[in-house]
Parts: C-alpha cells; structure tokens; sequence
C-alpha cells in the first residue's frame, strides 16, 4: 500500500512539473507545416519508443550509478530543485537567451 501512495504521489507530482498538455502544443509548433499525420505519427512513436527506452534504462541502472559516482539520493534532489528554481526565475524575470539563427531564419523573423 505504501508503494501505491508513493507512485501516485511521484506522478502526480511529475505530471504537474513536465505538463504534458502544455508541452504537446509547443512540440507541435515545431514540426513542419506541411509535415503529414503520417510523419507525426511517425515522430510521436519515435519520441515515446525512446522515452520508455531511456526510463527503463534509468530504473535498471540508476541507484548503481548514483553508487559508483557517490551520489547521494537527497543530494540528487536538491540539484534537481536548484534546477527547477533557475528554471522558473527564468521564466519569471522573461529572460530571453539568444539563439544561433541560420541566415534564413534571421530573413523569416523579420519578415513577419
């Protein structure tokens, strides 16, 4: 029972911080405009057959690795709670970094 309230509490918790939804919406603004659901779909299976791929490769190997480098687990988690605090000041302040644009891009920008 205890590893039920723990797995929901942990979703839960990633679903709030990732946010599915939202980044979805953003994923898509970045294909093509003329790409074909066939392509997308393509995509779609790509992306999700490397995401499962890449967990399961963490749940097998990560509490090892974290041993071998003598990382501790609550020192895993304020690093990734420095992460999420840089994050959202970004967000916050607006700061804007700038991007290396191909000479095309630059043309399309200022265009619209």
């Amino acid at each position: 029972m205890e590893f039920l309230n723990l797995l929901l509490q942990h979703t839960i918790t990633m679903m709030a911080i990732v946010d599915p939804l939202g980044v979805s919406a953003v994923m898509l603004s970045l294909l093509p405009q003329n790409s074909t659901k066939e392509e997308v779909n393509k995509i779609a299976y790509k992306s999700t057959l490397t995401i499962i791929v890449a967990f399961f490769v963490v749940l097998i190997t990560g509490n090892f690795l974290l041993k071998i480098f003598g990382i501790e687990l609550d020192s895993l988690k304020v690093m990734g709670g420095i992460v999420l605090l840089i994050t959202a000041l970004k967000m916050v302040s607006g700061a804007i970094e700038e991007k290396n644009q191909t000479k095309e891009g630059e043309r399309r920008s200022k265009n619209k």
